[in-house]
C-alpha cells in the first residue's frame, strides 16, 4: 500500500469547509430556537438527532469506500469499486428505508412527535444522503479533497436554505 502525501491547500480547504459547516450547523440551531416555541423546537432536536444517527453510518460508509478505493487506485479497480459500493448501498438503505417508513407511526409515538410526515421525509432521502457517503468516500479515496469540501459546503448551504425556508413557511402560515 502506498501512502499519498496531503496537498496542504488542499488539507486547508478541507478544514476551512468544516469550519464552515460546523459553523452552519450552529446557525440552523440558532435559527430554530430563535423562531420556534419549546414544543416545536423539541421535535427538530428529535429529528436532528435521528439525522446525526444516519450521519454515524453514512460516515462508516464514506471511510470503509475511502479505503477500498484508496487501496486499489487503478482506474478499472477504482470504477468497480465505485459501482459495487453504490449498488450495495443503494440496495440496503432502500431497504432500510422502506422499513423505517412503515415503523414510523410507532417511532412517532415514541418520540412524542406531532406528525409522521417529517420522519417519512426524512426516511425517503435516506438512500440519497448514503448514495452521498459512497460519492465522498471516492473522493477520499483519491484524495481529492477539494472536491470533497465542496460536497460538504453544498449540503450545508443547502439545508440551511431549506430550514430557513420551512420554518418561515412554517410560521407564515401558523401566523395566517
Amino acid at each position: 500500500m502506498r501512502l499519498r502525501s496531503l496537498n496542504m491547500s488542499s488539507a486547508a480547504m478541507l478544514f476551512a469547509s468544516t469550519l464552515i459547516v460546523n459553523t452552519g450547523n450552529y446557525l440552523i440551531n440558532l435559527l430554530l430556537g430563535r423562531f420556534l416555541g419549546p414544543a416545536a423546537f423539541s421535535e427538530a432536536s428529535a429529528i436532528a438527532t435521528l439525522v446525526l444517527v444516519m450521519s454515524f453510518i453514512a460516515v462508516g460508509i464514506q471511510l470503509a469506500t475511502a479505503k477500498f478505493v484508496a487501496e486499489d487506485s487503478q482506474e478499472n479497480n477504482v470504477a468497480k469499486i465505485y459501482s459495487w459500493f453504490s449498488t450495495k448501498t443503494f440496495s440496503v438503505s432502500l431497504k432500510l428505508s422502506f422499513l423505517l417508513i412503515i415503523l414510523s407511526p410507532w417511532i412517532k409515538s415514541y418520540l412524542q412527535l406531532d406528525s409522521v410526515v417529517p420522519l417519512q421525509a426524512l426516511f425517503i432521502g435516506m438512500p440519497l444522503f448514503f448514495g452521498l457517503a459512497v460519492k465522498r468516500g471516492y473522493y477520499q479515496g483519491l484524495d481529492k479533497m477539494k472536491t470533497l469540501s465542496m460536497t460538504y459546503l453544498s449540503e450545508m448551504g443547502l439545508r440551511l436554505i431549506v430550514t430557513s425556508v420551512l420554518v418561515f413557511a412554517a410560521l407564515s402560515i401558523l401566523d395566517a
